[in-house]
């Protein structure tokens, strides 16, 4: 039983954006950590790009909170896991650059498990197309030097910034 998530951006429309899809994709399907959901395959097909995850089943954290909000020590205890998962990417030279409660999904224990990498940088990938301005991620969780489009600015110190945001929710 997987997930496949289809992306809805158009990373076809140039070989650069392909070639930087499917290179920094490899680089997160090289992650596994418990608290993290295990990206199998990612592929292109008929110039849809997709991947093919394990299957969480349970909420999104951010449904999850609005049906029911967490105690300080249940959202401690809980923004803990995440930076640990987030701690081994950064171990592993990748920064997610879009945390946020709807990108963590919570299995049947309620533990969650950081998803959706789509907008994924490999440090060791650095390319020119990324540093073009291009601004990627969610406003109201993306730290200030992301949101400016300095890539060079990009560092795990976005990805803290949207722990302390989802944290904050």
């Amino acid at each position: 039983l997987v997930a496949i998530k289809v992306v809805t951006q158009q990373v076809t429309r140039s070989s650069k954006l392909t070639d930087r899809f499917l290179s920094e994709i490899k680089s997160v399907a090289t992650l596994n950590h418990p608290n993290i959901a295990q990206l199998y395959d990612a592929q292109i097909m008929a110039e849809t790009p997709f991947f093919v995850m394990e299957y969480v089943e349970g909420p999104t954290l951010e449904d999850y909170l609005q049906a029911k909000p967490l105690s300080a020590v249940a959202a401690a205890k809980m923004i803990c896991s995440i930076a640990k998962a987030i701690e081994y990417c950064h171990q592993k030279e990748i920064i997610h650059r879009d945390l946020k409660p709807s990108n963590i999904l919570l299995d049947r224990e309620d533990n969650p498990k950081v998803a959706d990498f789509g907008l994924a940088k490999s440090l060791q990938n650095d390319s020119d197309s990324t540093k073009t301005g291009e601004i990627v991620g969610t406003p109201g969780y993306m730290a200030p030097e992301q949101a400016s489009g300095v890539v060079k600015s990009i560092g795990p110190a976005c990805d803290v910034y949207g722990m302390g945001a989802v944290l904050y929710r």
